[in-house]
């Protein structure tokens, strides 16, 4: 009779797999959403780094599927985060590192942008995201003795559902995570834009500014006025009363288009108005007494990859300013991926090396010279004033927009 009696205990370490393959075993639904987030994870990091390294059609092809596997990595990161917290002795801490890496990389795209080239940062999160899902892999192999490494629903069948620990985790999120992180978005935010205008654009609580700056050599001065397309008319308003009038020239902003190129014309109007703001005008027409010189691009000097996704951009720009959203949706999604180096060396860097060669040229023939540019190219032309032995002699910070200024904001 006892070699039929078993030891409990020997019960309770039995392996999955000697279940009755007719018994149903409950937690299939919990394991899949595990699975997939680590799946998912693992996936796009593979993408992400295949497509660092890939140009051409290849690249173009990856995009869809990477995005996808972006997408269901965070969907069913954050189901794997509220199961977390709402079943008891559920086998989460194999996976605890790879929901960490992920959370921690979404949240430090932003701040490290400032200092680190976008690619490099993509590199080094995928990186950090295949090691995670290798190690998740190897701890469920060892942990739950299975051939295959991911989880089983005989894990978590035994994980009952706490309402009290549902009840604490959703509080947490709300009113801790959730404002900790809108804090840490604002304030990354902040620093990015600073970072990469050099302080030429910036904001907080109360709007957005610009920092006009005055350089001088030998008797002779440089304003760069950082401008953006869409303000509130007192900020065009303040502008214009900068720019000089006696012995002085305007550097006017403004890419030609003498092979017509362009199939969409990039007016902001359109958005200006639907958020309660202005376009920005032509600055250099209403101070008709200074003289104005053009040292701009012409469209023609791009590549054809810049110049598709200007198209696309206007297109863009147009469909939004005619309340058509989905057709904006559309033609951002049309949009080829671009090559960063490329559109940074057509859209600012030639475009700054004109100007420094025009504020060179009418340097010897004006006292005063103004260059009212977008705030983007001020970093390079700074650089430029510097390399030319200038000094710094002025700052002022100009409000571009309250954001009690917005329409969608309600007005006191």
């Amino acid at each position: 009779m006892s070699s039929h009696m078993t030891d409990p205990k020997d019960e309770n370490t039995q392996a999955p797999e000697s279940l009755a393959p007719h018994q149903k075993v409950e937690g299939g639904w919990k394991a899949f959403i595990f699975n997939t987030f680590l799946l998912s994870l693992i996936l796009e990091a593979g993408l992400t780094l295949i497509g660092n390294i890939a140009t051409g059609m290849v690249k173009t092809l990856l995009v869809f599927p990477q995005g996808l596997a972006g997408f269901c990595t965070g969907t069913f990161a954050l189901l794997a985060i509220l199961l977390i917290g709402s079943y008891r002795r559920l086998p989460w801490r194999p996976f605890a590192p790879a929901l960490c890496i992920f959370i921690w990389q979404g949240c430090m795209y932003l701040p490290l942008q400032a200092y680190i080239d976008w690619k490099t940062v993509e590199t080094l999160g995928a990186v950090a995201e295949l090691s995670a899902g290798a190690w998740t892999l190897l701890r469920l192999q060892r942990m739950i003795g299975n051939r295959r490494p991911w989880l089983t629903p005989e894990a978590v069948a035994d994980c009952p559902f706490s309402i009290f620990r549902t009840i604490i985790a959703t509080s947490i999120q709300l009113f801790a995570l959730t404002p900790l992180f809108l804090v840490y978005l604002f304030t990354s935010l902040q620093l990015l834009v600073s970072r990469t205008s050099n302080g030429f654009l910036m904001f907080n609580l109360t709007g957005v500014f610009t920092e006009s700056r005055t350089y001088e050599k030998e008797g002779h001065e440089v304003l760069l006025l950082p401008t953006v397309h869409i303000g509130a008319s007192s900020f065009y308003d303040e502008l214009l009363q900068t720019l000089p009038a006696d012995d002085a020239a305007i550097l006017t902003e403004g890419v030609t288009d003498r092979k017509k190129l362009m199939k969409a014309k990039l007016d902001y109007s359109g958005v200006a108005d639907a958020v309660g703001l202005t376009a920005q005008p032509s600055l250099a027409e209403k101070r008709k007494q200074a003289a104005v010189k053009f040292y701009d691009a012409d469209i023609s000097d791009f590549s054809s990859e810049t110049i598709s996704v200007l198209n696309g951009i206007g297109r863009a720009i147009e469909a939004a300013s005619n309340s058509d959203t989905a057709g904006a949706i559309e033609a951002l999604s049309d949009l080829k991926e671009p090559d960063t180096a490329t559109l940074i060396r057509d859209i600012l860097d030639t475009r700054n090396s004109r100007v420094l060669a025009g504020i060179e040229a009418e340097m010897p023939h004006f006292k005063t010279i103004a260059v009212p540019w977008g705030a983007a190219h001020m970093p390079g032309i700074e650089m430029g004033l510097l390399k030319m032995k200038m000094h710094l002699t002025n700052q002022r910070r100009v409000k571009v927009f309250g954001w009690n200024e917005l329409s969608f904001f309600p007005r006191p």
